[in-house]
């Protein structure tokens, strides 16, 4: 069955579904296993009953952040169970059949599914690859997608030429301290510090340019 995505199951009340992602959250309210699976859309409640008797047992076995294949119907959730917020709030995937297709082996160095995290740079860093996972730090970097995005279209909507800059230059072309050298096969480069010098050579040709770029600043 071709992969559903999260975002889509509100269209798919009383249908079977097969999702893909990673475990949120995990409950065992014993004779009730409840996940909450994640994927790049979203997250949704998925319940596991005790006479899906191959499935339960997986469940027994999942941690936080396992990466599982799922096939079940999407229900309504029971009257006064559904929560505000999501559109999959008010739904649940009851399971028929559950893979697990990566396990977690080491505990993480904090809960990857708190709503925000308290951490210092270092450790954010050093983890970047658990952090990302953070649903508040991963929607930073999708509204930063979207802003590039919006001002793109806004740019060329106004006649506006995208460009893009050389980023390896000979010299730095504004002076000062705050740039990067580098080794260029046998050559001493420096990294560009802006794009603005070939935006103002661009317009004396093209007339409107734009362009989103990297800056490098030694700062």
């Amino acid at each position: 069955m071709e992969r559903t995505l999260i975002s889509q199951t509100p269209e798919k009340i009383g249908e079977n579904v097969s999702l893909s992602g990673w475990i949120n959250v995990r409950r065992d309210h014993g004779k009730l296993i409840f996940l909450d699976l994640r994927d790049r859309t979203g997250i949704v409640q998925v319940v596991i009953l005790p006479d899906k008797k191959e499935a339960y047992q997986k469940a027994k076995t999942i941690k936080n952040e396992f990466v599982v294949n799922i096939f079940g119907k999407v229900k309504e959730r029971p009257s006064g169970q559904s929560k505000e917020g999501e559109s999959t709030n008010k739904l649940e995937i009851e399971v028929e059949e559950l893979e697990i297709i990566s396990a977690t082996e080491d505990d993480f160095p904090f809960e990857i599914s708190a709503k925000e995290l308290k951490l210092n740079a270092q450790t954010l860093f050093d983890n970047r690859n658990l952090s990302l996972r953070n649903r508040k730090i991963n929607d930073i970097f999708r509204l930063y997608s979207v802003l590039l995005d919006s001002y793109g279209r806004a740019m060329r909507a106004d006649d506006f030429l995208e460009i893009k800059s050389p980023k390896i230059l000979s010299s730095a072309t504004e002076g000062g301290a705050n740039f990067f050298k580098i080794k260029y096969f046998d050559r001493e480069a420096c990294l560009a510090q802006s794009p603005q010098f070939y935006k103002q050579a661009g317009v004396s040709f093209f007339e409107r340019v734009f362009e989103i770029g990297k800056n490098y600043r030694n700062e």
